[in-house]
């Protein structure tokens, strides 16, 4: 049974073990013969390998195992490098704005608005937000009103109060916040101004197709 004061389950980066003395005690709350003991610096579980160790998969962001049991660092600026191993970086876990450029380690993009460039030198895989990659694989701005787009000339997310239509960003209707199931030139349902309602667009005969209304009674969200 659970004698008193004795520890049940552990706090990350610790594990179970009986105490050095238990063999020599007669297990009382004075000497309890279960206590919690550390893993490895940098380790959350060693459940398996035992206190000073840390078991596979279980080091922290940035950390990996190494051959003696032990989370050693990665490449600076990795978040994981659980197969290429320490001082060096897994393909696509570089931070934000670094790569491996071809190589091992995690350096900075040498793409101006890249945000991964693991595959070579002065190319860019992913852009940042509001740039698209060009043929040469760098990054140049979005048009106007495109929020993402994942290559030049074609748009993939817009900004507020413009909706995609073949990869161009066109305005909602007037007052409207999203039209990104009704498209350019309506509104989708709820998605109005404050103090604009939805309604059914005119001579329109489907309720989807929706536009933006001042709202004078200030009384419900939906008018046909």
């Amino acid at each position: 049974g659970v004698f008193a004061g004795e520890c049940e389950v552990c706090s990350s980066g610790f594990t179970l073990t009986p105490s050095e003395d238990s063999d020599n005690k007669t297990a009382t709350a004075e000497a309890s013969p279960i206590r919690c003991r550390s893993c490895a610096a940098n380790c959350s579980n060693c459940n398996k390998l035992g206190p000073g160790n840390c078991d596979p998969g279980k080091c922290n962001e940035g950390f990996s195992l190494s051959a003696t049991g032990q989370c050693a660092v990665c490449s600076l600026h990795c978040l994981s490098c659980t197969s290429a191993g320490p001082g060096n970086c897994d393909v696509g876990h570089c931070k934000a704005d670094y790569g491996l450029q071809g190589g091992k380690g995690c350096s900075k993009c040498s793409v101006d608005h890249c945000e991964a460039c693991d595959e070579e030198i002065d190319r860019c895989e992913v852009c940042k937000e509001g740039y698209g990659l060009t043929p040469e694989k760098t990054c140049e701005a979005c048009a106007v009103s495109c929020k993402r787009c994942t290559e030049i000339g074609s748009c993939a997310e817009c900004d507020i109060g413009f909706g995609l239509s073949q990869g161009r960003c066109l305005a909602c209707a007037d007052q409207c916040l999203r039209c990104t199931a009704g498209g350019p030139g309506r509104c989708d349902v709820g998605h109005c101004a404050e103090g604009w309602i939805s309604v059914q667009a005119s001579g329109s005969t489907n309720a989807s197709e929706v536009v933006c209304h001042r709202n004078s009674s200030r009384s419900g969200d939906f008018l046909t």
